[in-house]
């Protein structure tokens, strides 16, 4: 996803856990924050907590393998903007970015 996304004229910056996603969150500003729930070190839900803490966001995008409406609903209650479901087609993700296709 990140190079799908680079290649788009986005910067990226990926962390592959919670403590990666926090360490970045102290020193860059972003836009857009597209978070899976599950990671090996936590979920996306604490990533999604500190980075509410920071102004500034467009969007707030959560990832999941679940398609289950509990978790849909933690996750847009918490404050994820919206929810996509793996697998996810990359052009439901870009008209979520707002990107017309």
């Amino acid at each position: 996803m990140s190079g799908l996304l680079g290649r788009s004229g986005h910067e990226v910056a990926g962390a592959g856990n919670v403590q990666e996603a926090l360490r970045l969150l102290e020193v860059a500003p972003f836009e857009v924050l597209i978070c899976d729930i599950g990671l090996p070190d936590g979920t996306g839900l604490e990533v999604l907590a500190e980075a509410k803490k920071h102004a500034g966001w467009k969007k707030m995008v959560a990832l999941t393998a679940h398609d289950e409406t509990a978790e849909r609903d933690q996750g847009l209650r918490a404050g994820f903007d919206d929810y996509l479901s793996k697998p996810f087609d990359y052009h439901e993700l870009r008209l979520l970015l707002g990107e017309s296709l």
